[in-house]
């Protein structure tokens, strides 16, 4: 299926550039070397032409500031899994919780209340997964 340019952007109230016409043009095909290049070419065009629009409309292209990455305390965690290690653990130093048994019901128990003394508000969906979000 081949996507044709429009002779005018009516949006933005001016011509495709070729590079626009070329990427917008191009027959995608799955079988062909140039298909990721053509779809990367594209995208970079598109995105281009967002950054483009939102500084020209006064705003920055990233309007939210970026999260800073969550840090891990090591030894905290490392402590939380050994004591985890209580609800069927093994001798060789796995750890087999089958499916509702004694041991998965109370690592659950206990897995909620870590949860929970970290602030987190604890439910279970459907398939049974623990979830944990901040409130």
């Amino acid at each position: 299926m081949a996507v044709q340019a429009a002779p005018r952007d009516a949006r933005a109230g001016r011509h495709p550039t070729d590079s626009q016409e070329m990427a917008l043009s191009h027959r995608f095909n799955p079988d062909s070397p140039h298909t990721r290049r053509v779809f990367l070419h594209l995208s970079a065009v598109v995105t281009a032409g967002l950054v483009d629009r939102a500084l020209a409309a006064g705003r920055p292209p990233h309007p939210r500031p970026r999260p800073q990455p969550p840090t891990v305390d090591a030894t905290r965690l490392n402590a939380l899994l050994t004591d985890f290690r209580r609800f069927g653990g093994t001798d060789g130093g796995g750890t087999t919780r089958l499916a509702y048994s004694d041991e998965d019901l109370a690592g659950r128990e206990y897995a909620t209340e870590v949860m929970r003394g970290a602030g987190l508000q604890v439910s279970t969906d459907l398939a049974g997964n623990l979830i944990g979000r901040r409130s």
